[in-house]
């Protein structure tokens, strides 16, 4: 009798952890609800690098970050690659004003790393001093030291919202296991916008800009069934749901071998890129077919090792990223400009050209697109 009081009490205990929402404290505006916070959400986002060298090709990736809450003052984010793979997982401890990292650990080339910190503040809302100071220890006896300074705090107004601005500096020292040393300084800014919590990133490197973007809000279960799909692609488009007939449109490979258009050494893309695609608008855009449209139209297709293109479905969502419905009119014209295309460059590998998966992004305000991505 007694093991069994002992067991409803700690039932009792845990159901009481999970129901109190967490306070975030000062950070509370810059983040969606505490009630959504403890259900768990994903956002999806375009990683845009542009190079410093001028003679290298800019590059968009996709990322997407997990949050959710797990005690009252327990926030976990995980971070994951395009192909849904978990690259790095933090749970903070949350209390006044400060995200301090408790545990964490990265999935990198094989390789999982689990960061030693003599100093763990990530986040100070309040303004005071936030350093991280963690060291890693590789499988191959290389090492490196990762320490993270919070330089200042701001708010601004984007989006015509108002955002907080978290400017860092990071600096990474590296040891190979050869003893040659390397070290890399990074200045970027976090940016979290009033009720949406964490929108991107825009950092600078020697080497690299790089820009977070914010394209989609998903909910845990619609997270979980896309990285589940049976081949394991986040582009994957399922040929019995496509928006053409593509009876005549025939891959090169097979379908376990399309790859993603940025995998390629010249990118799968329209030839020309934007700035093909903006003269293509400006010919044969008819604007009163976006009937006020506001939100994020997005084509998907594969592209053949011979340039061809098929297999097109559309994806839409509202300018917060919820999922919504496009007015016919304005999906089917956007449509028939871009599966009407030709001049496609397709993906060239290592040893052979490659059928690839791409993607066009029209964002639209007011019935008028204000940006295409990627």
């Amino acid at each position: 009798m007694q093991r069994k009081l002992n067991y409803l009490f700690i039932l009792l205990l845990c159901f009481s952890c999970k129901s109190k929402p967490i306070d975030l404290g000062m950070a509370t505006p810059y983040f969606p609800s505490a009630e959504l916070l403890q259900e768990g959400f994903v956002y999806k986002y375009y990683a845009h690098r542009v190079p410093k060298n001028k003679n290298s090709d800019p590059a968009t990736d996709i990322r997407y970050r997990k949050f959710q809450t797990i005690y009252p003052d327990i926030l976990e984010i995980s971070v994951y690659d395009a192909a849904y793979e978990l690259r790095w997982y933090y749970k903070y401890q949350v209390s006044q004003n400060k995200f301090r990292i408790m545990d964490s650990y990265a999935k990198l080339k094989g390789d999982t790393i689990y960061p030693k910190c003599r100093k763990n503040v990530e986040f100070d809302w309040a303004n005071q001093a936030a350093i991280s100071d963690c060291d890693i220890n590789y499988s191959n006896n290389a090492t490196s030291n990762l320490v993270s300074f919070q330089t200042g705090i701001k708010d601004t107004i984007l989006n015509e919202n108002l955002c907080k601005f978290i400017s860092k500096k990071d600096s990474t020292s590296y040891v190979s296991n050869r003893g040659d040393t390397s070290e890399i300084v990074r200045n970027y800014v976090e940016i979290f916008e009033t009720g949406k919590g964490y929108i991107g990133q825009i950092s600078d490197s020697e080497r690299y800009t790089t820009t977070y973007e914010l394209v989609e809000k998903m909910s845990l279960p619609e997270f979980r069934r896309r990285s589940k799909h049976n081949l394991k692609r986040i582009a994957y488009i399922d040929p019995a749901k496509t928006l053409d007939d593509h009876s005549d449109f025939k891959l090169c490979n097979n379908e376990q071998s399309i790859t993603d258009y940025n995998s390629c050494k010249e990118r799968a893309q329209l030839k020309g890129g934007k700035g093909s695609w903006w003269r293509i608008l400006r010919k044969k855009l008819n604007p009163k077919k976006l009937k006020n449209e506001s939100g994020y139209l997005t084509y998907r297709f594969v592209i053949n090792c011979e340039g061809a293109s098929g297999r097109f479905v559309v994806e839409s969502a509202d300018l917060d990223f919820n999922r919504k419905e496009f007015d016919t009119e304005t999906v089917e014209h956007l449509y028939d400009i871009v599966s009407k295309e030709r001049d496609w460059e397709h993906c060239h590998g290592n040893y052979y050209n490659l059928d690839a998966y791409a993607y066009i992004t029209f964002k639209l305000k007011n019935g008028e697109i204000i940006e295409l991505l990627p």
